[in-house]
């Protein structure tokens, strides 16, 4: 779908999150962490594939789901050895 302007895209795409946020039921900056994890993992395993190593931890220090902080290595490995 072609739109007309760069905003009109972007108001496109922050109507579709948000409505999938509300649809689950998750906070809408959750969801859109979530969604940008989840993206940035798509493209690093297409380019990839089975090269990369990814680790996540997901932390809270104070115990509040809303503060959990969110660790990421990514190793690729060279298969030619």
């Amino acid at each position: 779908m072609q739109y007309a302007t760069p905003e009109a895209f972007k108001q496109a795409l922050e109507t579709r999150v948000r409505a999938a946020a509300m649809a689950g039921g998750t906070p809408m900056a959750r969801f859109r962490q979530i969604l940008v994890l989840d993206r940035f993992l798509a493209r690093v395993f297409a380019e990839f594939g089975d090269r990369v190593i990814v680790k996540v931890a997901l932390f809270s220090n104070s115990g509040s789901p809303e503060r959990a902080q969110q660790r990421m290595s990514i190793c690729a490995c060279d298969t030619k050895r």
